[in-house]
């Protein structure tokens, strides 16, 4: 099985990811999305790195770091799942567009989500209750999302960041939850602090802890990574009046902090996925011959 890393390769994620594929001494290469390259000569499709490497000799395809990436690891995803090739993830192949971690849908599948809208234009006659959370839809790891406390923050925003624009109820919590999930299996769950004056706890850097999660907290997580059609998710969770809401659905989390907060080993956990996921693809493939 070989296995070729697309996007950031110099994030924690991908180094881990590195390490776990080599000690079962399975390649795993990496190549970044500008290093890649699509060429058509006598009717014919070549995808190869700059350096003329064939990237179709892969059996396996992870994309990592997508953020503002995603609507060229999308075409690169949608080539490749094209071509039966097992890619993770999946979901990015069938979408041509953003991956709407924070799909209304969710709330249909049992993923609570605190109140919010989505305008794809500015509205003027809509009233405005501050504060309130704003968020850009392209937005990762805290960037983006912004505490606006009147309408001046709000002008500002929109002129910074444009549509579509996210406008979620603030809940003044001093912590919530992130919890990461491979193959729809809880692998653990951590408590993230805030510290500061930044309500956002991804930004804060504050104290983090392992947390044991109770039932209703990991039924949410799991609904809302099914309804997203994930492998691999991190789930972020706020906890407010005894009710657990989705906050955001990440593809590909980062994990650096959250194996050094539990001890679980998350890049072990998705290598031994892709390895599942690798040898049935191969005998469903045996037994439709």
């Amino acid at each position: 099985m070989k296995t070729l890393l697309i996007g950031n390769t110099s994030c924690h994620a991908a180094k881990r990811l590195h390490e776990e594929f080599r000690k079962k001494r399975l390649v795993f290469d990496v190549l970044q999305p500008k290093d890649c390259v699509f060429s058509v000569v006598n009717e014919k499709v070549f995808f190869t790195s700059k350096k003329g490497k064939n990237l179709l000799e892969y059996d396996v395809y992870i994309f990592r770091g997508i953020g503002k990436r995603v609507k060229e690891l999308s075409v690169i995803a949608s080539y490749l799942h094209d071509h039966k090739k097992l890619v993770l993830e999946e979901v990015l192949a069938t979408h041509t567009g953003y991956i709407d971690k924070f799909s209304p849908a969710m709330v249909d599948h049992g993923a609570p989500v605190v109140d919010y809208k989505l305008f794809f234009s500015k509205n003027e006659e809509e009233t405005v209750e501050y504060p309130i959370i704003a968020k850009s839809l392209d937005g990762s790891m805290g960037t983006k999302v912004r505490l606006l406390c009147n309408e001046k923050e709000y002008d500002t925003f929109i002129s910074d960041f444009g549509f579509p624009l996210l406008l979620q109820k603030y809940l003044p919590v001093a912590f919530d939850f992130r919890v990461i999930i491979v193959d729809g299996k809880i692998l653990g769950g951590m408590k993230r602090y805030n510290d500061g004056n930044d309500f956002l706890t991804i930004r804060a850097g504050g104290e983090r802890e392992e947390v044991t999660l109770p039932k209703e907290a990991l039924d949410v997580a799991l609904n809302a990574t099914k309804a997203s059609g994930l492998s691999v998710a991190g789930v972020d969770l706020l906890e407010y009046g005894g009710i657990f809401y989705r906050l955001e659905v990440n593809m590909s989390p980062q994990f650096r902090v959250f194996e050094k907060t539990t001890g679980v080993n998350v890049a072990l956990a998705i290598c031994e996925m892709v390895e599942r996921k690798y040898t049935k693809n191969l005998l469903e493939a045996k037994i439709s011959k």
